[in-house]
């Protein structure tokens, strides 16, 4: 009986673990937690939520593990950085735990209060978004940052062409008054996008045919979507395609957007706010 219990009590701990996809492997130095807004107790081990803000300190540093596929991601750079910002700019060093662990010196900074936050409580999730919102699920990205860093891009064609991407996307054009575009979601958390037709001329934006008309698509890990629309086009105006690590709330962007266009103010850019832009 004795053995049996034991058993039980293991297969419980190893589905706790299962669970905890992310965990803070980690830490040493003045390193504190945020999730939220508001400061949380840290500690090894514990489960970590893709919006999770880190603060490091001066030589300070966390490491953050996916149990998934036994990855671990270092940040040792002073700053305040999410759990999603560490682990996408290490991507392309991060090694199995058993290896050695290298050092990504260039992260973001992502503050969770006053003028420097870039995510914002969002307030009630329905249950259709639970199974592909389940760890952004009360935040959303601020939705003037991200307004602003879509309008200084526009005024820059080439960086909507070559803007580095952190996940496979492939689009192309389609009989001559078409598009289509493949986004695979090759990272370890869920990716949020949607695409805006905007024509800086006449000033104004709306959501392209290729758009979702309410919320944004959501691609899980490993996860692929394709979309395409064989003719019809609207030809003026540009088809942006904007992907963030969080919720955003479209038709505030798209408004906020159109207001930046038509008030032609010089407002810089967030560059603590993971975004990114392409051009279909």
């Amino acid at each position: 009986m004795k053995k049996i219990a034991t058993l039980i009590l293991l297969l419980i701990a190893v589905a706790l673990n299962g669970a905890a996809q992310y965990s803070l492997y980690d830490f040493y130095g003045n390193v504190t937690l945020q999730r939220g807004g508001k400061s949380i107790a840290i500690e090894k081990g514990m489960k970590l939520n893709a919006t999770d803000q880190f603060n490091i300190g001066d030589n300070s540093g966390v490491e953050i593990l996916n149990s998934m596929n036994s990855q671990i991601f270092r940040s040792t750079s002073k700053g305040s950085f999410t759990t999603t910002r560490i682990m996408i700019d290490a991507k392309d060093q991060a090694t199995d735990h058993r290896a050695a662990i290298h050092d990504k010196i260039r992260f973001g900074k992502s503050a969770t209060n006053g003028d420097d936050r870039v995510y914002v409580e969002k307030g009630l999730v329905r249950r259709s978004m639970e199974t592909y919102d389940p760890e952004a699920e009360n935040l959303q990205v601020d939705i003037k940052k991200l307004s602003v860093s879509v309008y200084n891009a526009l005024k820059n064609p080439e960086q909507l062409k070559t803007t580095d991407f952190p996940v496979n996307l492939l689009h192309a054009s389609v009989n001559d008054s078409g598009l289509k575009f493949m986004l695979e979601n090759t990272l370890s958390f869920p990716v949020y996008f949607n695409v805006l037709r905007i024509m800086p001329e006449e000033k104004r934006v709306e959501i392209s045919e290729l758009g979702q008309p309410t919320g944004n698509y959501v691609v899980l890990s490993d996860q692929s979507i394709v979309r395409s629309q064989s003719k019809g086009l609207k030809p003026d105006g540009k088809h942006i395609l904007i992907m963030t690590h969080c919720y955003f709330d479209i038709d505030e962007l798209i408004e906020n957007i159109e207001s930046l266009m038509k008030e032609g103010s010089t407002v810089a850019s967030d560059t603590h706010l993971p975004v990114y832009l392409r051009a279909l």
